[in-house]
Formats: structure tokens, C-alpha cells, sequence
């Protein structure tokens, strides 16, 4: 799990943390990759988020995926559309693992509340239905899981949508999905 410095912007955390899980830096030293992990999050105030834990943390997100996905081919902040029932939907997909059959959809969250995170996940729902839909489409493949990574807390968590035509078309008669 990462540290915030207190008093940092939530927003800009999540954003600068979003940017250095997008990187594919590919096989660099490990100076190199601080240098890198440092210049994306330059856009932060000092010690907002130290590189060091940061790193790991994608490192832990890359071994798991090549532990449990080995073969899939990595799509990082990957465009998705989607035209529904009268829905457009658009957005980038956080991480894509790509397999012969089928993929996984992964979405970073910077939440850091005390809320149960099955909870809180459950509200991006809407938003994984309509990324999996649109990949699916893309794709003509199936989705093997849906995800969201807690990058400040360090968890995993799936998210499990029998139906995501149904939910995405329940969400909109509610509101827009997030």
C-alpha cells in the first residue's frame, strides 16, 4: 500500500498514480526507473507520493498479471467506445490483458476510505459493464474477469457482472453510470 502526505490533492494523487501504472517503460535499470517513476510524478507537490512504494506497487500489479495471465498480451490506457440503446459510452481502459480467447479489465481506483471496498466497488460497476461490453465487441472475445486495483491500499479486487447489458441499461435509468 502506498502513504499519501497529508494535505495532498486526492485528484492529482489519482491522476499522477493513473500515469505511472500507464507507463510500459519496458527492461530499464533501476535508476532508470526511478527516473522515470520521479518524472511522472513530478506534477505533485513534493512527498505527495513517494516513487519507491509506488514502483512496487506497479511491480506487484505486473507480476500478478504474469502470474495468473501469462500469455496475454498488455493494452495500457486503451481507448474503448461503445453505442448502446441510444448510450455512448468512451473512456480508457486502465489495463487490458489480452489472451487467445478472451481478456481482463483492470481499473485503478485511488480510494483510501474506510468503506468496505466491496462496497465501493460496486459503484463502477456501471462504468466495468460498459468497458467490458465495448471490449467485448471490439474484441469478439470474452471477458475472463473484471477488476479494480486499489493502488493506495495495495488490494485487488474482482468484480463479478453476470450481465452487463442489463446492468449498464438498469444504471441509465437510474443516472449515468460513473
Amino acid at each position: 500500500a502506498l502513504e499519501l502526505a497529508a494535505g495532498g490533492d486526492p485528484a492529482a494523487i489519482g491522476d499522477a498514480l493513473h500515469r505511472l501504472l500507464a507507463v510500459d517503460a519496458g527492461p530499464l535499470s533501476e535508476p532508470q526507473r526511478r527516473e522515470v517513476a520521479q518524472r511522472v510524478l513530478s506534477s505533485l507537490p513534493a512527498g505527495a507520493v513517494d516513487p519507491e512504494p509506488a514502483l512496487r506497487c506497479k511491480d506487484a500489479l505486473d507480476r500478478h498479471a504474469a502470474r495468473h495471465w501469462p500469455a496475454a498480451a498488455v493494452h495500457r490506457e486503451w481507448p474503448v467506445s461503445l453505442q448502446l440503446n441510444g448510450l455512448r459510452v468512451e473512456g480508457l481502459a486502465d489495463l487490458v490483458l489480452e489472451q487467445e480467447t478472451s481478456f481482463v479489465l483492470i481499473d485503478y481506483k485511488t480510494f483510501t476510505g474506510a468503506v468496505e471496498l466491496s462496497a465501493h466497488g460496486l459503484r463502477f460497476a456501471p462504468q466495468l459493464a460498459a468497458y467490458r461490453l465495448a471490449l467485448e465487441h471490439a474484441l469478439s472475445k470474452s471477458c475472463a474477469a473484471t477488476l479494480i486495483c486499489y493502488p493506495l491500499r495495495g488490494e485487488l479486487l474482482e468484480i463479478h457482472i453476470a450481465d452487463p447489458e442489463q446492468l449498464l441499461q438498469a444504471s441509465t435509468a437510474a443516472g449515468a453510470p460513473e
